[in-house]
């Protein structure tokens, strides 16, 4: 883990994926108004992720378009997920609590 100081991330924040993402969502809950849950589509290119938390809880459920390699560390422990689209067994959605601490080492998207 870095020296540095974790990013939080609060997704309440319309601005806030830019924090460590390389693009903007492809779609947004932002404009719909919602309070409580927020949205997201993302189609992201490979990119590193810093160590960061985020201020809210995280349910990542892959796509047809999310066929990726991801290695990270959460809480110091090292893991690796593969997500693939036409794989029932490696297609599985993610859940990532509040203030968790996360690293992405590496996250390659195969298409």
């Amino acid at each position: 883990m870095s020296a540095e100081q974790p990013l939080a991330i609060d997704y309440r924040q319309e601005a806030a994926p830019l924090q460590i993402l390389p693009k903007m969502p492809l779609l947004s809950s932002h404009q719909s108004s919602w309070n409580t849950i927020h949205l997201a589509h993302h189609l992201q290119p490979a990119w590193e992720l810093p160590e960061v938390y985020s201020e809210q809880h995280i349910i990542i459920i892959p796509t047809k378009h999310n066929t990726a390699d991801i290695e990270y560390v959460i809480d110091g422990q090292y893991q690796t997920i593969q997500y693939e689209a036409n794989n029932p067994t490696k297609s599985s959605f993610a859940i990532l609590p509040a203030n968790l601490l996360a690293l992405c080492d590496k996250l390659e998207r195969r298409d």
